[in-house]
């Protein structure tokens, strides 16, 4: 899938990397003009925020979306610039020559194991605390689903959910921070979050999930 075949309306989910560190949005694809991707630009305090023209020296950019068969795909180190189209601001993504064509978002993947069982979030510095649906989980993120916005994004929280896993009874409290929040075509809220500190218990785990996951494909 070349980067000028994402379709107007793909939600894209922008990821922005930083001295090790990795900040995501989700945005709107809102078409193409000469071979770029355009996007829905972000505004803060009624202003569209330039992302790619300054201001942002030393930051990488790579977008993720779903191809037309439901494989999550990625392009790395896109090129950003603001432009004016048809009387709008939007985001110009231009791919590098040898990055035109997508590549498997293997971090999202292949990685997780799904778990699809009900939980609790509870962030006290927020004040939040909230039943979600665990979505599934790594040994370095937990995604969840939740039916209302959750004021999150940037702040460390706790996931907790019990599981019985091939004899084994799971209490897990996973402490992560909130990375990513995407609003699903429900009206429900995709919550993704980088865990902070995996025990031992968490860790085994997803390990079993895994295992589970390979032999039930086989």
């Amino acid at each position: 899938m070349r980067i000028d075949e994402i379709r107007h309306g793909t939600v894209v989910n922008l990821e922005m990397v930083k001295d090790e560190k990795v900040y995501e949005v989700a945005t709107t694809a809102v078409g193409t003009h000469e071979d770029k991707i355009l996007l829905r630009p972000f505004v803060y305090k009624g202003q569209v925020l330039d992302l790619g023209n300054k201001g942002f020296k030393g930051i990488s950019f790579n977008i993720y979306c779903d191809d037309p068969e439901g494989n999550r795909v990625a392009w790395k180190s896109v090129r950003i610039r603001m432009v004016e189209y048809r009387g709008n601001h939007y985001y110009a993504v231009e791919a590098t020559h040898f990055h035109t064509l997508s590549v498997r978002a293997e971090r999202r993947k292949q990685m997780r194991a799904p778990v699809n069982i009900s939980g609790y979030l509870v962030c006290e510095s927020a004040a939040v605390e909230s039943i979600v649906n665990i979505r599934d989980i790594s040994d370095t993120g937990i995604a969840v689903i939740s039916k209302r916005r959750l004021p999150i994004r940037g702040i460390h929280c706790e996931v907790q959910f019990s599981d019985y896993v091939n004899g084994t009874d799971y209490e897990l409290q996973v402490e992560c921070r909130c990375v990513r929040e995407e609003e699903l075509p429900k009206g429900e809220y995709l919550y993704g979050c980088a865990i902070s500190d995996a025990s031992h218990e968490m860790l085994s785990y997803v390990y079993i999930q895994k295992i589970l996951e390979r032999s039930a494909k086989r």
